[in-house]
């Protein structure tokens, strides 16, 4: 291979970045308790609760340092929560008391991580509504912050240097759910978190037509329907990008039998089916270390529901089989819904 051949492949495909998404696992103990090792000082951190009790306790929270240290629950309609005990360190995260949803005794906690710009943000005028960001644009990840004006076509600045392909976007100054845009690089998609999780998703809607999200290039469009843009409530959007060798989000038709190509081995997968189902989370830290399928991959047999409080359910013969490229959707993720529907998925990769 010559010389300028090698500087041409370098220059095409860029190294994963540094400093972008982790996974930390820990067992409460109902006094301080800090949990190391992130890599990097988190923006973003959606924690579950994978001890045994089924009540709210275990509703997945998310609390990030735009807003501080106020969580949302991610599986309910609700506002902003006055629930503490937790600090953002500069390597994870400092658990502080007994609060029941981070550090119950003896329950197993997971904080999925995501660094933006270490808190610092800016305001970005590039759309009719000036935002606050906080941008990771080499982890294709922003935070974004603003004040609803009613305007059913009003647009907010993202940060990034592409248009997102998952926002997650949620009011933390009233209650209502979670929506979320998904672009699979085919359709347009939006769809919900939390109370209207299982409604049909809207495929291939027009933006400012009444449905809430629809990303350009450096801005995305909202409305005033409830969840994006209500007039005077407060909003938080969490907006992701593919990014090579890192992150893929995209979709996939069930029955399929080939693997899903990513790129990089995924350690954490969001899946929803597109028609109607739920949210769906697998990660490598649910691997048991001995399972293999067919395929030679890590086999994961457990999944958790964003919509709901109760503990992760195995899945026989396994959900998801992880290997170095990409993964193989198994069994429940294969062939859940007949006839075929899309499977909607986002995909990253541990890099500290």
């Amino acid at each position: 291979m010559s010389v300028n051949k090698k500087i041409i492949e370098t220059e095409a495909t860029p190294p994963p970045p540094d400093n972008a998404f982790n996974i930390l696992q820990w067992t409460g103990n109902n006094t301080t308790n800090n949990q190391t090792g992130a890599g990097f000082n988190p923006d973003l951190i959606w924690c579950r609760d994978f001890g045994g009790a089924t009540n709210g306790s275990n509703a997945p929270r998310v609390v990030d340092t735009t807003r501080g240290l106020n969580s949302l629950y991610m599986a309910t309609t609700n506002n902003q929560s006055n629930e503490y005990g937790y600090n953002f360190l500069n390597d994870g995260i400092q658990l502080t008391n007994s609060n029941s949803g981070w550090n119950r005794t003896g329950n197993t906690y997971r904080g999925y991580m995501w660094r933006a710009n270490g808190g610092t943000t800016v305001n970005n005028t590039d759309g009719s509504i000036t935002s606050q960001i906080q941008a990771n644009t080499d982890a294709g990840f922003s935070i974004v912050k603003y004040t609803g004006t009613g305007s059913a076509s009003a647009t907010v600045g993202h940060g990034l240097n592409q248009a997102p392909e998952f926002i997650i976007a949620k009011s933390y100054s009233t209650t209502n759910s979670w929506g979320v845009y998904m672009d699979d690089g085919t359709d347009h998609i939006f769809g919900y978190i939390g109370a209207n999780a299982t409604t049909t998703m809207n495929i291939n809607y027009t933006s400012g037509g009444g449905h809430q999200l629809g990303p350009v290039t450096s801005t995305y469009f909202t409305t005033s329907h409830i969840g994006t843009n209500n007039s005077g409530q407060s909003f938080i959007n969490y907006c992701w990008h593919s990014v090579p060798g890192y992150s893929k989000i995209g979709s996939y038709t069930t029955g399929a039998s080939t693997k899903i190509t990513l790129g990089f081995q995924p350690d954490f997968i969001i899946f929803r089916y597109v028609v109607n189902g739920e949210w769906y989370v697998q990660d490598i830290k649910q691997w048991d270390g001995s399972s293999y399928g067919s395929n030679g991959g890590k086999l994961i047999k457990s999944y958790w529901n964003l919509n709901q409080y109760s503990v992760p359910t195995p899945v026989p013969t396994g959900g998801v089989e992880v290997v170095s490229d990409g993964f193989y959707p198994t069994n429940w993720f294969r062939y859940w819904s007949s006839p075929a529907q899309g499977v909607f998925y986002a995909a990253f990769k541990i890099q500290p």
